[in-house]
């Protein structure tokens, strides 16, 4: 009950699905982020393609958690972009699994 959803969320999700564009969540928080997600109807396009690094077994920046990430969105390294605010866990993370990675204020364009 006291996690919060930012007012842009649900408005971004649905104008990136709208264009076609498949979402996730890749996140260094535990297991309670599927209730979080499950709980708000605004994140229900992430459903399905949440990976938390307790479940995984391994944190942010490793390459095994971006594995899971990659397998998770069924599709090349290359063809996902990770959208986060830490350089080390999501930008050299990202970026060293051969994912696109991008600063979270991209979303203020979306």
């Amino acid at each position: 009950a006291a996690w919060t959803v930012h007012p842009h969320v649900g408005p971004i999700l649905t104008r990136l699905g709208e264009r076609g564009i498949v979402t996730g969540i890749g996140s260094n928080l535990d297991a309670r982020l599927y209730d979080v997600v499950a709980g708000h109807a605004e994140l229900r396009p992430l459903a399905g393609r949440v990976i938390v690094s307790g479940v995984v077994g391994w944190r942010k920046p490793s390459p095994r958690f971006f594995d899971a990430v990659i397998g998770c969105a069924g599709c090349a390294a290359g063809a996902i972009a990770f959208v986060g605010d830490d350089a080390e866990n999501d930008h050299a993370g990202a970026t060293a699994a051969g994912l696109l990675a991008l600063p979270a204020d991209v979303l203020d364009a979306a």
